[in-house]
Formats: C-alpha cells, sequence, structure tokens
C-alpha cells in the first residue's frame, strides 16, 4: 500500500538513471559498516519500484549480501535481533508522487543532507564518549584523530565578521616587509562562556576590542 513499509526483493528494486548524486567506494563501505554496526535504520524510498533515495544504502546492502552476510533492522545483529529475509530490503512506497515530485525530492533531500555541519567541541565529547565502536569508518569526512587532537578548552573567532579587527599592522622595522598579519583570539572555556554572556548585553563588541580591552571591560 502507498505510504507503508513493506519488503521488497532488492533486485527489483530500479536506481533512477538520471540521479544526480554520486557515491564513492568509500562511502558505500562507511554505509555498510553503519549497517552492520547498528542495523538498517529507515527504509529505501522508491516510486513504481524506481529508488528516490537509498541509492548509496543499496549498494551497500547489495554488498553485505554478496559476502553472505544478512539485512538486521535495529539494533541489529549484535543485539539479537531477527534478520529480514535474505535479499529483502525495507522500503517505503511513495508512488503517489507526481513525476515532478520524484525529481524534486531526488534533488532536494540529496542537497538539503548537504548543508549540515559539525559543532567539533560537541563532537569531540561524543566521540570520547564512545567505548568500543570504531567510527573512522564511518565518519569519513571527519579526521577523527583531529578531533580528538583538539582541546575542548580552546575557542577561536573564525567566524568571517569584524574582518579588520583579524590584522596587525607591521611598519617593517621586524621583518622584511611590512603589512598586515591575521591574528587569531584563543579563550579557554570559562572565558569563552563569559564572552558569550556579554556579547548578548554588549551586540556591538568586537573581539580586538576585547584583545584590548578584556572582558572585564564590557561587565556591564
Amino acid at each position: 500500500m502507498i505510504g507503508e513499509y513493506k519488503l521488497c526483493d532488492i533486485n527489483s528494486l530500479l536506481a533512477y538513471s538520471k540521479n544526480a548524486r554520486t557515491h564513492s567506494a568509500k562511502q558505500v563501505k562507511a554505509l555498510q559498516k553503519s549497517i552492520e554496526s547498528f542495523g538498517m535504520v529507515g527504509a529505501i524510498v522508491i516510486r513504481d519500484g524506481v529508488i528516490a533515495k537509498g541509492h548509496g544504502t543499496i549498494e551497500a546492502i547489495k554488498r553485505i549480501y554478496k559476502g553472505g552476510g544478512l539485512l538486521y533492522p535495529p539494533p541489529g545483529e549484535t543485539a539479537n535481533a531477527s534478520p529480514y529475509p535474505a535479499g529483502q530490503v525495507p522500503v517505503i512506497d511513495a508512488s503517489g508522487w507526481t513525476d515532478d515530485q520524484f525529481r524534486a525530492y531526488v534533488i532536494a533531500d540529496n542537497r538539503i543532507a548537504e548543508q549540515a555541519g559539525w559543532d567539533k567541541l560537541l563532537l569531540r565529547e561524543e566521540v570520547e564518549l564512545i567505548g568500543n565502536i570504531d567510527l573512522s569508518e564511518l565518519l569519513i569526512d571527519v579526521d577523527i584523530k583531529e578531533i580528538l587532537k583538539e582541546s575542548p578548552m580552546m575557542k577561536s573567532f573564525e567566524d568571517g565578521k569584524g574582518q579588520e579587527d583579524y590584522f596587525f599592522e607591521d611598519d617593517g622595522m621586524g621583518s622584511s616587509e611590512s603589512g598586515k598579519y591575521p591574528v587569531t583570539f584563543f579563550l579557554n572555556k570559562e572565558e569563552y562562556e563569559q564572552w558569550l554572556a556579554v556579547k548578548e548585553t554588549v551586540s556591538k563588541i568586537t573581539h580586538k576590542q576585547i584583545f584590548l580591552k578584556g572582558l572585564g571591560g564590557f561587565d556591564q
């Protein structure tokens, strides 16, 4: 029935021939690792048997089946979940879409996902709390080692605002060339939280003023 989850033979599903989103072998491997670690979360979205969402996931599932594995719902094989029948994959049927809706969804779903970013401080804290799961093959766009090197007590101001406050001028006396050189302002966690509190009440405060006057000069 349209709009409901069901199981389909994976070989009966067709890739959308005009899907503009590409999936590298590295990403497909990461998807496979995720499915094997956590189970199949969600479902492939199809319209009349054609995939709208899940092209990379389908490739990852095919790798699992080709390797003799089975597909499990959450929480996955390690939690003793019962597998789906061999060769089957969960889908949600969106066959009620018009052609325009289908095309628009394929583009929008992929594009919206690209807009997300990382709060690296929170990411670092979460990574450190994870015990026995290796994230190195899952977070393919994040260098875990670099994240773990970053001190949670440091925060730099690099929001692109007030660029004139990021430079000091050298008159050439101490170097071979005169010019402007970038300055990065670092605060520890307590100072950064204090800066945020001050920023809420003093909207025009600049990084340069903080550097020259200190946080204490704005506690009003």
